[in-house]
């Protein structure tokens, strides 16, 4: 197992130093969400992509979204809030925030290290943490030197990014929109110092590629297909499990609902475990699965986001079943929200 480096009193003085500069600044008062940077980690050479939040006056956070991949999930959801999209999303993306908060939404360790440094935790004060989000898992605060390392360059470089753009009204976009400013390191005698670059806006993603298990289609393939439409997703249950010596973590849930009378003829209970790549690979064999038990195929299934339709779309196509994605699946809704209100009041 790989030994992690705990985090310094010295690196949390200067995070919360830091931190204290950009809430000074105030940012968010010329940037809003879309004003996006890339940073290059130069312990990795990861390209990140920061975010500024708080132009709304609700929640005010410096966000490192590690990868295009997290960057693609966060350009989703703020490109269709409002529009069925789920802030669910976004806690199955790879992100670290630094975060303004009253007292009441930081957790005892998160008060202890500020106490530690002298900081006064007042009870309306918006005070600095860091929030580590692991995809699927409950955020936590940042607990490794290499995390406090990131995060001091995602803050000095937001400082000058902000400080310079404030002066020049610089939007950060380049080559008319079509890249963004990149702050990267180069080599210099005893050290490194900090260039302005750019880099290509991440596109849309790569399609998933899946293979279907041969031997479970054969097992359905000459099954009638007079099976009703189905709506078929996975979702999000919002309350999470603590296993002793573990992670907090988001419970997942496979559902297949019939489209007419919302009867569920398949759910599947997931976990993100060791990642939240599991959460989703074995999503076509539980559709088989729930063809099995039904004895019977659909000739519709009704799906709502990119990444299931792409998911099971080998395994329909094999089966010749017409799969369409929507933008609302009202019976699986109606089963979701269920299903929270179930877990919610658990004991």
């Amino acid at each position: 197992m790989t030994k992690i480096n705990p985090i310094s009193i010295e690196q949390w003085r200067v995070l919360i130093d830091l931190m204290r500069q950009i809430q000074e600044l105030a940012p968010w008062d010329r940037y809003f969400e879309d004003n996006v940077f890339a940073i290059e980690d130069p312990a990795t050479k990861e390209i990140g992509y920061i975010s500024l939040m708080g132009a709304s006056g609700e929640h005010y956070a410096v966000c490192l979204y590690r990868g295009e991949e997290a960057y693609n999930a966060f350009r989703k959801v703020h490109d269709t809030m409002g529009e069925g999209s789920r802030f669910e999303e976004l806690l199955e993306t790879s992100m670290i925030q630094a975060q303004f908060d009253t007292r009441e939404y930081l957790e005892k360790e998160e008060r202890a290290v500020l106490r530690n440094l002298g900081v006064k935790v007042g009870k309306y004060d918006y005070l600095p943490h860091i929030k580590n989000f692991c995809p699927g898992y409950l955020p936590e605060m940042i607990d490794s030197a290499a995390q406090a390392e990131l995060m001091m360059h995602v803050l000095e470089q937001s400082l000058f990014v902000y400080r310079r753009g404030m002066e020049v009204k610089d939007n950060l976009s380049r080559g008319n929109g079509e890249q963004f400013l990149l702050r990267k390191t180069v080599p210099v005698a005893g050290g490194f110092e900090w260039i302005d670059s750019e880099v290509e806006i991440p596109d849309s993603g790569c399609p998933i590629l899946t293979v279907p298990n041969q031997k479970k289609l054969d097992e359905v393939n000459s099954l009638p297909m007079n099976a009703p439409a189905l709506e078929v997703d996975v979702f999000m249950l919002t309350t999470p499990v603590k296993e002793r010596g573990q992670k907090a973590f988001f419970p997942f849930m496979f559902t297949a609902v019939d489209e007419n009378t919302g009867f569920a003829h398949g759910f599947s209970t997931l976990t993100p475990e060791p990642d939240i790549s599991a959460v989703y690979e074995g999503v076509p064999d539980l559709l088989i699965d729930t063809f099995k038990s039904m004895q019977a195929l659909p000739a519709n299934i009704s799906v709502r986001s990119q990444k299931m339709y792409e998911l099971l779309l080998p395994t329909t196509n094999a089966l010749h079943i017409k799969l369409e994605e929507v933008t609302e699946l009202p019976m699986l809704e109606e089963f979701r929200e269920e299903m929270i209100e179930h877990f919610n009041n658990m004991p």
